[in-house]
């Protein structure tokens, strides 16, 4: 935000007050990945940290069994729960408003709508930004996107949370070939149905998709 001083700090300040809205809301309303989470319940809030750490489990408890009367019960201890770990990423816009603009609207109001546009600019522009890139690989500080997270070859070395998906079979994203055969698109519809029931199947099994 712009530094304010002298006796345009007064104004200024009552013209952010007359202004309506969560700047916060509307721009996560304009990324669709992140207000389709929000909507189904998968965005969570943290108080800090150095990391985001979650915990995942890969494996099934292989003591469970059926028994009969005085059959002894499997007590083998089991492994099968980790975790995984994400950086933290920050976004930030600025607003700047020129001191030649303060004197060419020197009212509260007109001062007011001159906030108001250039917030709606900064929204539209940190929320086109966040938008490409939660869409988009991974690179510098920007945000873990779903070309990293979602590989379309989870077969090869590609390192997602801090586990390496060539290794971790468990840890593989599901695909499936939606190539066509006689016509363009002949077996989308399957191949479509395909993917959602492996990735109910991974979710069911492991807690997570």
């Amino acid at each position: 935000m712009a530094s304010i001083v002298g006796t345009n700090q007064a104004v200024i300040s009552l013209a952010f007050q007359n202004m309506k809205g969560p700047i916060t809301d509307n721009i996560f309303e304009q990324v669709p990945l992140i207000d389709y989470l929000r909507s189904k319940g998968h965005v969570r809030t943290f108080n800090g940290g150095e990391r985001l750490t979650f915990p995942i489990l890969h494996a099934s408890n292989s003591t469970a069994k059926s028994y009969s009367k005085y059959g002894i019960i499997d007590t083998t201890p089991q492994e099968g729960i980790g975790s995984v770990e994400f950086a933290w990423r920050q976004y930030a816009v600025s607003v700047a408003v020129a001191g030649l603009e303060l004197r060419q609207v020197m009212n509260e109001w007109a001062i007011a709508n001159l906030l108001e546009s250039k917030v709606m600019q900064a929204e539209m522009s940190i929320a086109d930004k966040m938008n490409q890139d939660s869409f988009a690989a991974q690179s510098g500080t920007n945000l873990d996107g779903l070309a990293t997270l979602v590989q379309s070859d989870p077969t090869t070395s590609s390192v997602v949370g801090g586990l390496n998906q060539s290794t971790n079979t468990f840890w593989r994203n599901q695909t499936e070939n939606g190539g066509s055969t006689t016509a363009a698109f002949d077996n989308l519809l399957e191949s479509m149905r395909a993917i959602y029931n492996k990735t109910q199947a991974a979710s069911k099994k492991f807690g997570a998709a």
